[in-house]
């Protein structure tokens, strides 16, 4: 089972919807004492503004929880960028699990949006972004739009991605899969 977080600073639909194309159980979770061991998997879907979904995680204790997390834990988007130290919107301190920072995208167009391909890859994935992380320890890969942008880190239980694996069509679906299994 996939328990992903009901946060209001969310694409929830989105990606519910994609999890329900793929066959795949999930189950949404609103504080950290609702998961439990049918779990296999905690997500956390994003769109929105940073300060928000940190008050949303820490007023509820999700910070913690996700900090600590016993179980693979996905970020995507907004709960890619919350996984850094820091989050220049607002001034927002991050969960820290990722060294770096998410810092404004100096370059226009602002956002950036649309079809990317990760340095190497062949597959394009979705992105919709104002904010990025240019440069961490934990980045395993990253795209150039038009400087080099982080697109996925790893460190332990913690994946995040700046692309939108809901809305990269086939690709995301293999992305998802792949994570999933």
């Amino acid at each position: 089972m996939i328990a992903v977080i009901n946060s209001p600073v969310s694409n929830i639909f989105s990606f519910t919807s994609s999890m329900e194309r793929l066959g795949l159980e999930y189950r949404l979770v609103d504080a950290p004492e609702q998961v439990n061991a049918q779990d296999r998997f905690l997500v956390l879907p994003g769109v929105g503004h940073a300060s928000v979904m940190m008050d949303f995680l820490r007023g509820r204790g999700w910070d913690s929880y996700i900090f600590k997390s016993p179980l693979p834990f996905l970020g995507i988007c907004l709960g890619f960028q919350i996984l850094f130290e820091t989050l220049e919107e607002n001034g927002s301190t991050g969960l820290g699990v990722f060294k770096g920072d998410v810092v404004k995208l100096p370059f226009k167009p602002n956002p950036h949006m649309g079809w990317s391909r990760e340095v190497g890859g062949d597959d394009y994935f979705y992105y919709v972004h104002s904010y990025g992380v240019l440069e961490s320890p934990q980045a395993e890969k990253f795209i150039h739009a038009p400087v080099p942008v982080v697109s996925r880190a790893r460190s332990g239980f913690h994946t995040g991605v700046q692309f939108h694996p809901e809305r990269s069509g086939s690709v995301g679906e293999t992305f998802l899969r792949g994570y999933f299994r």
